[in-house]
């Protein structure tokens, strides 16, 4: 009688749980794409505003976040120059499709210094401020996706933070 081929129950068990193992995988990359992009747009824009604060502290001069739907530029205020000029380090940012920004100012505007108001990069004056006292603007940025949102918001004296919209 010649030998039975085929497969053992084990091995055919070992080969199911590495393709669902595989898939899984796959489906937690592909999945779940949306959320993380609106986190990490958030956590840029955080940690963006800690490294401009620290920056216009040690050059003792302010810097400044222009935004619109679409993204955001960092600008930064050219005393001999009298104007805001854009940052080549931090060249402007755009968000990925599906993403909108939308800036409140909250508990009023900072006031930029008359000079400094007078004069602005290609049209752009920054709506948010940072100042060289590790001081900026309060402001409300709400970040939206089609099925999410999440609001990055400081008081202008304490660090920005995330929160989902909706939250208190």
């Amino acid at each position: 009688m010649p030998a039975a081929r085929g497969f053992t129950l084990v091995e055919m068990l070992v080969v199911m749980v590495i393709i669902a193992v595989a898939g899984g995988t796959v489906l937690l990359m592909a999945g779940g794409g949306a959320p993380r992009q609106l986190q990490g747009g958030a956590q840029r824009i955080v940690q963006l505003v800690q490294q401009l604060s620290e920056q216009a502290m040690r050059e003792q001069r302010p810097y400044g976040l222009w935004m619109d739907a679409q993204g955001y530029q960092v600008l930064q205020w050219q005393a001999a120059d009298a104007r805001w000029q854009a940052v080549t380090a931090w060249p402007p940012r755009r968000l990925p499709a599906g993403i909108a920004l939308a800036l409140e100012q909250t508990g009023g505007q900072r006031p930029l210094p008359a000079a400094v108001a007078a004069a602005a990069a290609d049209g752009k004056l920054p709506q948010v401020l940072i100042g060289a006292d590790q001081q900026w603007s309060p402001f409300s940025l709400q970040l939206s996706g089609a099925a999410q949102a999440l609001r990055v918001h400081s008081d202008g004296l304490n660090g920005p933070l995330i929160q989902p919209v909706g939250a208190p």
